[in-house]
């Protein structure tokens, strides 16, 4: 099993990055860099460098699920409409994204942090693909 790579929670919530979503989301790993403004993503130590503990990482995959399903729920909302309605369907998307991520116990910036740790970071990918399966099991 390959972990699918979300894009990660950043500003603008794009067609494509909802459409990969679903698709990267189900293998569930690395989600979307989106709330960060550029100076707070400036600020953050090398992902790689850092390491988290197994209850961030257990939060991680619970809330790249949720994160996955809100993606698939709103994938052809914002494909079928159009172009000038778009934005704020993707709008609502996002903000929807942000909040689950919340809900799970994590800021943006720390689920965007663990995002990329995993997509470089061998251990922590497998540990997350692991969570990540007992979430979707429940």
């Amino acid at each position: 099993m390959t972990i699918r790579r979300f894009p990660t929670l950043v500003a603008a919530l794009a067609v494509s990055t909802c459409c990969a979503m679903g698709a990267a989301a189900q293998t569930s790993a690395p989600p979307p860099q989106q709330q960060q403004p550029p100076a707070a993503r400036q600020q953050q130590p090398p992902a790689a460098a850092q390491s988290f503990n197994k209850t961030d990482l257990k939060k991680y995959a619970k809330a790249s699920v949720a994160v996955e399903r809100i993606g698939t729920n709103w994938q052809s909302r914002i494909q079928k409409a159009p172009a000038d309605q778009k934005p704020a369907i993707q709008n609502q998307a996002q903000k929807q994204m942000v909040e689950a991520v919340r809900e799970k116990g994590l800021s943006v910036s720390k689920y965007n942090q663990i995002g990329q740790a995993s997509r470089t970071n061998p251990q922590i990918a497998n540990q997350i693909r692991q969570y990540v399966a007992q979430a979707k099991s429940r």
